[in-house]
């Protein structure tokens, strides 16, 4: 009986640590890993391991921009990937036009 209650007890530790480590999506934000980073005129693009929240399902090839004028957010992003702290939640608004979606919060995990 002990080690049926020792296996079930370790079955339900190991679920509760797999659930705590999987990739969570929603609407409109996505958690992973900084995978990349690119930059362009008009801001800084990331790309999650995870992939992308879904209302930015169309944005091209996975990319996340973060606007050049949102100082704070660039300054995290370029932080985190310097310093090898990936693990994020970043929160979307949609794409317009078939662009890129934009980031409009950078929550580092």
């Amino acid at each position: 009986m002990n080690k049926l209650r020792a296996l079930s007890i370790a079955a339900i530790a190991i679920s509760v640590i797999s659930f705590s480590n999987s990739t969570i999506a929603a609407e409109t934000y996505q958690r992973g890993k900084i995978i990349n980073i690119t930059s362009g005129k008009s801001g800084l693009l990331i790309k999650l391991d995870s992939g992308v929240p879904n209302n930015c399902a169309d944005s091209p090839y996975g990319w996340i921009k973060v606007l050049q004028e949102h100082t704070a957010m660039t300054s995290v992003v370029l932080m985190m990937w310097s310093t090898d702290k990936k693990d994020v939640t970043v929160y979307t608004d949609p794409a317009g036009d078939g662009g890129y979606c934009v980031a409009n919060q950078i929550d580092p995990m």
